[in-house]
C-alpha cells in the first residue's frame, strides 16, 4: 500500500509553475526574443566575416589592404590641414548625388528565417523580432551615414564652409530618409508584382531623388529646411512602421529579401556563387510578350540581335538597373553646372553602352547558343547592333534633358538626332572591344 501511494502521488499532475521550472532545469536558460535576435546578428556578422576571409587572406591584407588604408588615412589627415586644389572642381551637387546613392544601398533588416513560419509565425515573436531588426537598422545606418559624411567632411568644411550643426542635421536627415524610403520600397515590392512593381519602384526612385536632392542642396545655405524634413520624416516613420509590421502575407517576401541581403557580399566576392531562385512566380513581361520577329530578314546578325534585345527588356533586374541609370543621369544633368552637363551627357552614353555590352556578351555565352555555329563577324555585328538599339531610348531621354536645360525650348528636339548619332558611335566603338 505504501508503494502504491507513492506511485499515485507521482502520477498526480504537477502545477504549471513546477512544470516550467523543471523544463528550465532540463533545457537551460529560456530563449527570449532578444537572445534569439542577437544570436542571429552574431551569426550574420560571422558569416560576412567568413566571406571576407575567403577573399582577403593575410597576404592580401598585409601587402594591399593595410598599406592602402594607411595611405588613405595619411592623405585624409592632409586634407584637414590643407585642402587640395582639385576640391574646387567638385560641385556640391556631386556630393548630394553620392549621398543619395548611399540611401539606395541596403534596406531594413528583420533577421527572419524560413523555419520561423513553423515555430514563430502564429506568435508575437515575429513582430517583436522585426521590431528589434528595425532598431538595429537604425543604429547601423547611423554609423554608416556618419562614416560616409565623415569621408566628405574635409570637402564640406573647407570648400563649402558647412558648420557642425549642418553636418549633424545632414546625418540625421540621411538616416531618417533612408529608413522611411526603405519602408516605402518594401511596401511597394509586397503590393505589386511584375512590371507594375518596376513602375512603382521607378516612380518611388524619381520622387526620392527629387526630394532628397532638393533638401540637401538647400542645406548648403541654411539648416531650416533640413531640420523640418527630419521632423517630418521622423513623424511619418512610426505610422509607416505600424502598417509594415501589420502587413499580411509579407512573410515570404521578407524571407526572400533577407536572403538577398545576406548573400550580397558573397555574390560580389565569390565568383562561383549561384543565387537561389525566388519562390515567387514569375509574371508575363509587359514588353515583347510574344515571340514575333523584330526584323523581316532572318540572318545570323538579326537573330542574335533580336535575342539580346528581347532578353534585356524582359529581364526585370536589367531593366531596373537601366531605368535607374537613366534617372540618375537625368537628375545629375539637371543640377550640374553648364560645363558639367555636357561632360555628364558624354559619360552617360559611355556608361549605358558599356553596361549593355556586358549584358549582351553574357547572352552570347549561354550554353544553348554554343550548340550552333556562328560566324565571328555576325557575333560582333549583332553585339554592336543590340547595344545601340537597347541604349538608344535611355540616351535619347538623357539628351532631351540636356537640351531642355542647356538651350531654349527647341533644345530637346535638336538634341534628339545628335544623341542618336553619338549613341551609334558609342555602340560601334564599345561593342567592338572584348570578346
Amino acid at each position: 500500500m505504501r508503494d502504491a501511494g507513492r506511485i499515485a502521488v507521482r502520477l498526480l499532475p504537477l502545477p504549471a509553475r513546477s512544470c516550467r521550472a523543471a523544463a528550465r532545469r532540463r533545457s537551460g536558460p529560456m530563449m527570449t526574443v532578444k537572445k534569439l535576435f542577437w544570436r542571429r546578428v552574431r551569426e550574420e556578422w560571422a558569416f560576412q566575416w567568413s566571406v571576407w576571409r575567403l577573399a582577403v587572406d593575410w597576404v592580401v591584407a598585409l601587402y594591399v589592404v593595410i598599406p592602402a588604408l594607411a595611405f588613405a588615412g595619411y592623405h585624409y589627415l592632409l586634407w584637414w590641414k590643407r585642402s587640395p586644389e582639385w576640391f574646387a572642381f567638385i560641385p556640391y551637387a556631386v556630393i548630394a548625388i553620392i549621398l543619395f546613392i548611399w540611401t539606395n544601398i541596403g534596406t531594413i533588416r528583420y533577421f527572419l528565417q524560413e523555419a520561423d513560419q513553423l515555430v514563430l509565425l502564429h506568435t508575437k515573436w515575429v513582430r517583436r523580432l522585426m521590431l528589434n531588426g528595425v532598431w538595429y537598422s537604425f543604429g547601423f545606418q547611423a554609423i554608416t551615414a556618419g562614416a560616409v559624411v565623415g569621408l566628405t567632411l574635409p570637402l564640406l568644411h573647407h570648400e563649402y564652409a558647412m558648420s557642425w550643426l549642418k553636418v549633424f542635421v545632414l546625418i540625421v536627415f540621411m538616416v531618417a530618409f533612408k529608413m522611411t524610403a526603405s519602408l516605402l520600397r518594401q511596401q511597394a515590392s509586397i503590393r505589386y508584382a511584375g512590371f507594375r512593381r518596376l513602375l512603382a519602384a521607378s516612380a518611388l526612385f524619381a520622387v526620392e531623388a527629387a526630394s532628397f536632392l532638393a533638401v540637401v542642396l538647400t542645406m548648403r545655405t541654411g539648416v531650416l529646411y533640413g531640420a523640418a524634413a527630419c521632423v517630418a520624416l521622423l513623424a511619418v516613420f512610426p505610422w509607416l512602421l505600424r502598417r509594415r509590421l501589420s502587413r499580411k502575407g509579407a512573410f515570404h517576401h521578407d524571407i526572400e529579401r533577407e536572403r538577398t541581403e545576406r548573400m550580397k557580399l558573397a555574390a560580389v566576392m565569390l565568383a562561383q556563387y549561384v543565387q537561389k531562385k525566388s519562390r515567387i512566380a514569375r509574371k508575363r513581361p509587359l514588353l515583347f510578350r510574344s515571340s514575333n520577329r523584330l526584323f523581316r530578314s532572318r540572318t545570323q546578325v538579326n537573330g542574335l540581335t533580336e535575342l539580346s534585345v528581347k532578353s534585356f527588356f524582359r529581364s526585370k533586374a536589367s531593366m531596373s538597373v537601366y531605368i535607374r541609370l537613366v534617372m540618375i543621369c537625368c537628375g545629375s544633368i539637371a543640377v550640374m553646372p553648364a560645363a558639367g552637363k555636357w561632360i555628364l551627357w558624354f559619360g552617360s552614353g559611355l556608361l549605358l553602352s558599356y553596361y549593355i555590352k556586358l549584358f549582351v556578351r553574357d547572352v552570347g555565352e549561354e550554353p544553348f547558343l554554343k550548340l550552333f555555329r556562328w560566324r565571328d563577324s555576325a557575333i560582333l555585328e549583332a553585339r554592336k547592333k543590340a547595344v545601340f538599339l537597347i541604349m538608344l531610348p535611355g540616351f535619347l531621354l538623357v539628351g532631351a534633358v540636356l537640351g531642355t536645360f542647356a538651350f531654349p525650348w527647341w533644345g530637346a528636339l535638336w538634341m534628339t538626332p545628335v544623341s542618336a548619332a553619338v549613341g551609334y558611335a558609342f555602340a560601334e566603338t564599345i561593342g567592338s572591344f572584348g570578346k
